[in-house]
């Protein structure tokens, strides 16, 4: 059995750009969500491929060559994504 999943798990750099990203654009190729959050995209993958492990992204190919992965939340990377939503809306709320 697996651990449970800690906010440390989404802490790092771009996790929630990615998650929320994501959330907003339903599927997305890796090179696309790459290129969506970042210029550098090693930061990105390395996050990508966590939140994989961890179950809040799911990855497939659809079976079209060349084969590029497309990725998109899992129902549990859905839930956290918009109560981080939620979170930027009261951040940017002026009270």
């Amino acid at each position: 059995m697996s651990s449970p999943l800690t906010l440390r798990d989404i802490e790092e750099l771009y996790s929630l750009r990615v998650l929320t990203t994501l959330l907003a654009r339903k599927k997305m190729y890796r090179s696309l969500l790459y290129q969506a959050i970042s210029k550098s995209f090693r930061p990105v993958m390395a996050r990508v491929n966590h939140l994989v492990a961890v179950g809040l992204i799911k990855e497939t190919a659809p079976g079209v060559p060349p084969f590029y992965k497309e990725l998109e939340l899992t129902p549990k990377g859905v839930e956290v994504a918009k109560l981080v939503v939620e979170i930027e809306k009261v951040l940017r709320r002026q009270d």
